[in-house]
């Protein structure tokens, strides 16, 4: 009789924990998961549902397959610029985003980001890969919602921003050192096998309440660096195209170099591919896929000569190559379709909001929800609207490498700021997509009519800037030491990992006190010379040691609380200014 008075109470036990589960996950199911996939330099032709015939994406293609294709989907011409505008709903220049370097890729801190509406929501949050919307206090993905974040520094793995694995040259994709909420962590693996780990593993960890998952691969970004295994599947490349050239790569005539590239890339995005499938395969063991909604999209659009599905440009151009980029949406409940609608960016953060249930602040979101659209309900909110595309070294300049999209028809631009309307392109897009016949002459109106979008959308976005000028904050208590990069320093617009250049970085440094600067450089110094550090109206003055070094200190450097222009600079006698690789801003003892 006891032992049946136990098992009873075992058996209530069991249930009422059973009850309180099936409750957790039922009361969840109006919060569906969502997870963002993004990958970097993968064109609009680097998919095989898109008709190339070269590359080997299947799970890729079986999202498209199963879920909604996105047929006309818009993006930046350039990384830094499409995230801003994903994470905010808003155009990428209002975020304070304006350029992949050069200081133009740190994004305001009073933005708010879809993972921070999220969170409010009550989903857990994680970032996997490539940010590059900011790597200091408060700019840091843990800043702007995020509650796990696995990123690298800068604007790729091995690049002058991402100090620690740029010195390993050609292998830096493989076991890189990342940040693990902002800790260094040496992690074992390919850069896109490792991000998708972590991802994984988030999942598990989050499985049952809402999370919100940005799995951002840096790949098939240079440096093309793939594991042996997917380099060799495309070995045979050259015979391939050779002997099918229906779909022609629309880039001229491919040399030994270009189809080494292409072996390369095809690689990384097989690599891809497979990792997408791993995300799928975990959702489906975790019984998760029926109420998550995944998304694919690719930051912008592919440079090489290789295949582009028919589109004129690459990366960086405003041409239909440089900004239309493959976006796929599997979520079972809606089903699958095809959209053609003309959609973008700044439209997904919306959309995401609507499907969570979250009323967002519309005055300060640029973008459109389409959630409709993926229920099968048409609308009329995408059919007038003028889509602004642009991106220049630096700030924009009116007319200098801009489109404006509106309706069937686009017109470009590539001029300097006094263009007049013949010296554009006007295209109608629905009848000539690959933007072979130039209208202007015989559509003149229309022509005026998008330029003029431009011109008030510049007077509006440009000259009123919301936050023209980022500044890097120093001596925070929540950063207390400052690792500034090649990637958010100002000066001369090509400023990469070159030495002999000017630049600067503008700092905020939060409290008085003395400050230890630590300047290093990419080569050995002279033995004389003299190093400047100047944060005007201070400045110092370090005589060059006497023995080799690439590193000079200056151990207390008295600062007031305030702006600063942070200058550093050796002076090499008879020789070139040297600017250093990195500076490191921290409280002195």
């Amino acid at each position: 009789m006891r032992n049946f008075i136990i098992f009873l109470l075992f058996l209530f036990v069991f249930v009422s924990i059973s009850q309180a589960q099936r409750k957790k996950r039922t009361s969840t199911d109006n919060q569906p998961n969502i997870i963002l996939i993004m990958t970097d330099d993968q064109g609009i032709g680097d998919v095989g549902y898109m008709g190339n015939p070269f590359v080997e994406t299947p799970h890729i293609d079986a999202l498209a397959q199963n879920g909604t294709k996105l047929n006309n989907f818009y993006v930046a011409p350039v990384c830094s610029p499409t995230r801003a505008s994903l994470m905010t709903g808003r155009d990428f220049i209002k975020t304070g985003v304006y350029d992949t370097y050069n200081g133009g890729s740190i994004m305001d801190d009073d933005e708010v980001t879809v993972a921070e509406y999220l969170h409010e929501k009550k989903y857990t949050t994680g970032i996997f890969g490539k940010w590059h919307l900011g790597d200091h206090y408060p700019f840091r993905p843990i800043d702007q919602g995020f509650d796990e974040a696995l990123v690298h520094k800068g604007g790729g793995v091995g690049q002058p921003g991402d100090i620690f694995n740029f010195y390993k040259n050609d292998s830096s994709y493989f076991d890189p050192i990342l940040y693990k909420n902002e800790v260094p962590v040496q992690t074992k693996g390919y850069c896109s096998d490792v991000y998708t780990d972590g991802a994984l593993e988030f999942i598990q960890q989050n499985k049952d309440e809402p999370f919100f998952l940005y799995l951002a691969f840096n790949a098939p970004h240079t440096p093309l660096q793939v594991p042996k295994k997917y380099y060799d599947m495309y070995d045979d490349l050259e015979v391939r195209y050779k002997t099918n050239q229906t779909n022609p790569f629309m880039a001229g005539e491919m040399s030994d170099a270009d189809f080494e590239v292409t072996r390369r890339i095809y690689g990384m995005v097989t690599n891809i591919d497979d990792n997408v499938g791993r995300v799928m395969e975990t959702l489906e063991n975790l019984h998760l896929t029926d109420n998550t909604m995944v998304i694919f999209l690719t930051d912008n659009g592919s440079r090489g000569k290789r295949y582009r599905a028919g589109l004129r440009g690459e990366k960086s151009d405003v041409y239909e190559g440089g900004i239309k980029v493959p976006c796929i949406i599997q979520y079972p409940k809606l089903g699958k379709r095809v959209i053609n609608d003309v959609l973008a960016h700044i439209d997904v953060m919306p959309t995401v909001l609507e499907l969570a249930g979250i009323e967002a602040d519309k005055s300060k979101i640029d973008g459109n929800s389409f959630y409709p659209l993926l229920e099968g309900i048409t609308t009329t909110r995408f059919d007038d609207r003028s889509l602004i595309f642009h991106w220049q070294r630096n700030f924009p300049e009116p007319y200098r490498n801009i489109a404006v999209r509106k309706g069937d028809y686009k017109l470009v631009a590539h001029n300097s700021y006094d263009a007049t309307i013949d010296d554009m392109e006007l295209f109608n897009i629905a009848k000539d997509p690959g933007e072979q016949n130039n209208v202007v002459k015989n559509h003149e109106p229309k022509a005026l009519e998008l330029k003029m979008e431009f011109d008030n959308w510049y007077k509006e976005a440009i000259s009123k800037g919301e936050h023209p000028i980022q500044r890097i904050i120093l001596g925070s208590d929540h950063q207390p030491s400052t690792l500034l990069n090649h990637n958010d320093a100002k000066g001369v617009p090509a400023m990469w990992r070159d030495d002999d250049v000017y630049g600067y970085w503008d700092v905020y440094v939060e409290n008085d006190g003395f400050y230890e600067i630590t300047s290093t450089f990419l080569s050995d110094l002279p033995l004389n010379g003299k190093m400047i550090f100047k944060m005007a109206p201070y400045q110092r003055t370090v005589d060059a040691p006497k023995t080799q070094t690439k590193e000079i200190v200056l151990e207390k450097f008295y600062l007031q609380k305030g702006d600063y222009r942070l200058e550093n600079w050796f002076i090499n006698p008879g020789e070139s200014n040297i600017f250093p690789f990195s500076v490191e801003v921290k409280k002195a003892l």
